[in-house]
C-alpha cells in the first residue's frame, strides 16, 4: 500500500523551496546569494527557522523511499534507476540548468560584461563551489549529487537488508529512543562538512529513513506522537530567529535551539505528515510527477527573476513576494513544456 504522506510531505518541502530561495536573496546574515537584495529581518527568519529540518527531512524521506524501491527491486535494477533519475538529471543540470545562476551573479557582484557562452570558461573554474562569484558550482543539484554517491555506496548494504526476512525488532523504540537519534543528526552536521553541507550528517539521515523510518511501527509511533512533536518543532523555530542574534549565536542556548529545531522538525514532519497528509488529495499524482524536474529547474528563476527584482523594487516584502509567485508561474511553465517531449521527460526524470 503506498504511503501517501510520504509523496505530500516531499511535495510540500518542494514547494517550499520557492520561498525559501526567495527570501536567501534578502537575508541580513552577512552572506552573499547569487543577487541580493535589501536585507530583511523577517525574510532571513524565514530561512533560519526552515533550513534545519527542510534539507535533513528530505534525506529522511529519501531514506524510506529507497527501502521500498529495493524491497521491489535487484541492487542492479536500483542502481541502473538511480542512473536514469539522479546522475543524468545532474550532468544536464551542471551543463544547462545551473550556468545561468553563476552566469548572472558573476554580472551581479563583479559586473561581468562578456557574453553568455564565453561564460562557460568560467563556470567551469573551480573556486569555493557557492557560484556566488560566478564560478563553478553544483547550485541546488548538490542534493542530487549527495543522493547518487549514497546510493551507489550503501546499495550492497540496503540490498542484503531490504531482502532479509527477520529485520531489526523494532516494536520496542520509545519516543526517548527517537529523540536521541534525532539529536545524533542534528550534532552530527559539522563532520565532513563541504560548503556548508555535511556529508556525514546527510548520510545519517539516509542511513535513519531507510533502517528506522521505514518500519510501520516507528511511522506510527511518530504519528502517536506527533501533537507534541510538532508543538516543540513550532516552539524551536519561534526560538530560532532570537537565538541566531550576534550576541547569542556562539553561546550553549543558540547551539540548543539549532538541535531542537533540527530533531523535532525531522520527526515532526514525518509524525505530522502520517497523521494528517496520509491520502491522496486532487495535487498528490500531479505535483509527485512535476516534483523532482520543480527541484532541478526552480532555483535559476528565483535568481534570473531576483536580478530584475532587486534592481527595480526597494521594498524586500513586496519583492520575496513578486519573485517567488512568477518564479513558480515560469517553473511550472516550463515543466507543462517539458513533459510533453519524451527526450526532455528522460533529463528531467519526469515519471
Amino acid at each position: 500500500m503506498r504511503k501517501h504522506y510520504i509523496d505530500n510531505v516531499r511535495i510540500l518541502c518542494v514547494l517550499l523551496l520557492f520561498p525559501f530561495h526567495s527570501a536567501y536573496i534578502f537575508n541580513n546574515l552577512n552572506e552573499a546569494f547569487y543577487v541580493n537584495g535589501t536585507p530583511s529581518e523577517a525574510l532571513t527568519a524565514v530561512d533560519l527557522c526552515v533550513y534545519p529540518w527542510w534539507m535533513t527531512g528530505l534525506f529522511v524521506l529519501a531514506g524510506v523511499s529507497a527501502m521500498y524501491a529495493l524491497g521491489k527491486r535487484t541492487s542492479k535494477e536500483f542502481l541502473s534507476e538511480r542512473i536514469k533519475r539522479l546522475l543524468i538529471p545532474f550532468i544536464i543540470a551542471l551543463l544547462v540548468i545551473i550556468p545561468p545562476q553563476s552566469y548572472i551573479a558573476d554580472v551581479f557582484h563583479n559586473g561581468y560584461s562578456g557574453g553568455y557562452f564565453e561564460h562557460y570558461r568560467t563556470f567551469f573554474t573551480l573556486t569555493d563551489f557557492s557560484g556566488y562569484d560566478g564560478h563553478f558550482t553544483p547550485g541546488n543539484a548538490w542534493f542530487i549529487l549527495y543522493l547518487f554517491v549514497y546510493s551507489v555506496v550503501f546499495t550492497p548494504l540496503f540490498s542484503w537488508y531490504a531482502k532479509k526476512t527477520k529485520k531489526m525488532d523494532l516494536s520496542k523504540v520509545s519516543l526517548p529512543m527517537l529523540l536521541l537519534m534525532g539529536f545524533l543528526l542534528a550534532v552530527s552536521e559539522s563532520v565532513l562538512n563541504v560548503g556548508g553541507k555535511s556529508l556525514l550528517q546527510f548520510a545519517l539521515c539516509f542511513l535513519f529513513g531507510f533502517f528506522i523510518v521505514s518500519d510501520e511501527r516507528v511511522q506510527e509511533k511518530l504519528g502517536t506522537y506527533s501533537p507534541i512533536l510538532c508543538a516543540l518543532w513550532v516552539l524551536f523555530m519561534i526560538l530560532r530567529p532570537i537565538s541566531h542574534r550576534p550576541e547569542l549565536w556562539t553561546t550553549p542556548f543558540s547551539y540548543v535551539v539549532y538541535y531542537g529545531v533540527t530533531c523535532f522538525g525531522i520527526l515532526g514532519m514525518i509524525g505530522g505528515g502520517k497523521r494528517v497528509l496520509d491520502r491522496e488529495y486532487f495535487w498528490t499524482k500531479y505535483l509527485a510527477r512535476a516534483e523532482f524536474a520543480v527541484f532541478l529547474i526552480h532555483q535559476t528563476f528565483v535568481v534570473a527573476i531576483g536580478f530584475v527584482i532587486v534592481r527595480y523594487i526597494s521594498s524586500p516584502g513586496l519583492g520575496w513576494i513578486i519573485i517567488t509567485l512568477t518564479s513558480v508561474a515560469a517553473t511550472f511553465f516550463v515543466y507543462e513544456i517539458c513533459r510533453r517531449f519524451q527526450l526532455t521527460r528522460f533529463l528531467l526524470s519526469i515519471k
